[in-house]
């Protein structure tokens, strides 16, 4: 795992990126770039719904409360998608 800055880390394989992760979310990383799930898209990992549609969703009217709700993601992954 390599360390990009005060904010990202990178896990790696042997000769490419693993999984690109935003490390200030704490342990428990919520967003994530990974390869190999949603075309590297950034992805809320648990339930894989693109952080995009989260974010969209919410600007264009909606609760974060209910956009959670329609996706089945936590309120916390749709404030991180933000």
């Amino acid at each position: 795992m390599r360390n990009l800055g005060r904010n990202a880390v990178i896990e790696k394989e042997p000769h490419a990126a693993k999984r690109f992760s935003n490390s200030t979310l704490g342990t428990e990383r919520r967003v994530v770039l990974d390869p190999n799930r949603q075309f590297g898209q950034p992805i809320v990992f648990k339930s894989g719904v693109r952080t995009e549609i989260l974010y969209l969703a919410v600007k264009n009217g909606a609760s974060e409360d209910e956009v959670a709700e329609w996706f089945e993601v936590e309120r916390k992954d749709v404030q991180d998608a933000e």
